[in-house]
């Protein structure tokens, strides 16, 4: 056991899977910070935010323990939350402007008549999965739109991010990483023969821009191409599809708040930053220490992975009122932890945030009733948290 273990109260998250907010809180009140295996964990909102923030320590994509394939350590080194000081600025500063709020405004009007299209054929007034025909469906057709991507190009590569994400099953993390270094091969020949194109046969979107981009005569190099396009691909189907799931979950109890937003439209965006808040699809954040530093009194010695338990911060009853319940009135400030914090906070959150509220405004204008009808099937929510199946009603 390392020294600093000595100094915190040590959690089982695997063993509680089943009632992870329970433990969360226990931790909560045992002083917010305790160790999770040769880990150290945070749980509580201050903790959690100023670690992810933390100048001695950085990204960790995968757990230490976990033994990756060359290739994929070798993709996971030229990924950005990889790159540290003046390289990591200079690639966000490069794609910076297709993720401000000017830039996500331009993407409304495809999004929502994607949105449309999809709304449309949903059946009325008996039973269907909604994340079959609805939330696995959405995040595809809008990621394409926006990369300018062939939909079908897209469809065809979702089994490719599924297959290089299997790694975040840490008990099966190398009995999967077969798979996992196939979904990363498919991926990166799949954009390598993308942005050998002649630029003039490219569609117009946000890969294409990435292309063109040019800051003081620098660019992006053909590998970091490469790198952003599948981080957006695979960044836009994950949190989108388990973000819509989770609301919809959560709204189909709640015939209140869903009649509330059916006659505010505006309460969207606030109901999508509750459920986000509520019900996360990343519990923890993962970081590494770099450099040495000190909490509650423990040295934490260079090497020490670290869990930012952001799905307990988001429920620290010192920072939100009530903490555990859904309300689509709550004061958004001082916002969830979602996306991260600090300079590696994910630069397409509002891209999400926008896709999910204007999914909702459309639903509950189009449909006056939600009901659950049928038991959901939930994945591992150490994994990524939200529903596989989702059965529900609606009623015009």
């Amino acid at each position: 056991m390392a020294d600093w273990m000595k100094s915190f109260q040590e959690y089982d998250l695997r063993g509680a899977e089943n009632n992870l907010y329970e433990v969360y809180a226990d931790a909560r009140a045992d002083g917010g910070v305790g160790a999770v295996g040769e880990a150290l964990a945070a749980f509580d909102f201050k903790t959690v935010k100023t670690l992810l923030a933390h100048p001695n320590l950085r990204p960790l994509i995968v757990d230490r323990s976990v033994r990756v394939a060359p290739y994929v350590k070798d993709r996971l080194d030229e990924h950005i939350l990889n790159r540290t000081g003046g390289d990591h600025v200079r690639l966000r500063r490069l794609v910076s402007r297709e993720f401000t709020p000017v830039a996500v405004a331009r993407h409304e009007a495809s999004m929502i008549a994607v949105i449309a299209e999809l709304a449309a054929s949903l059946p009325v007034d008996r039973e269907f999965d909604f994340m079959a025909e609805f939330a696995n469906r959405l995040p595809v057709m809008v990621i394409c739109d926006i990369l300018g991507m062939p939909r079908n190009d897209g469809e065809a590569l979702v089994d490719a991010v599924h297959r290089s994400g299997k790694f975040f099953d840490k008990a099966r993390a190398e009995e999967n990483m077969p798979e996992v270094e196939s979904g990363y091969r498919d991926l990166a020949t799949y954009f390598e023969g993308f942005f050998s194109a002649d630029l003039a046969t490219m569609q117009d979107g946000l890969l294409k821009n990435l292309r063109l981009v040019e800051q003081d005569g620098d660019r992006l190099t053909h590998q970091e191409l490469i790198m952003w396009a599948q981080l957006l691909f695979r960044g836009g189907l994950g949190n989108t599809r388990h973000q819509v799931g989770a609301l919809i979950q959560i709204l189909a109890s709640r015939p209140d708040e869903w009649a509330r937003i059916r006659e505010n439209p505006e309460l969207a965006i606030r109901a999508v930053e509750e459920a986000m808040r509520l019900e996360p699809a990343v519990h923890i954040i993962l970081r590494q220490v770099v450099e040495e530093l000190t909490l509650d009194g423990a040295a934490i010695p260079e090497g020490t992975p670290v869990m930012c338990v952001t799905a307990s911060a988001n429920r620290d009853e010192t920072v939100f009122e009530n903490a555990s319940t859904f309300d689509v009135g709550r004061d958004p400030a001082p916002g969830h932890l979602l996306f991260g914090g600090g300079p590696h906070l994910c630069p397409g959150n509002l891209l999400v945030k926008s896709e999910v509220a204007l999914a909702l405004q459309d639903l509950t204008k189009r449909f006056s009733t939600i009901e659950i009808a049928g038991e959901p099937v939930m994945r591992p929510a150490l994994e990524v948290n939200g529903p596989i199946t989702l059965p529900i009603r609606l009623a015009r």
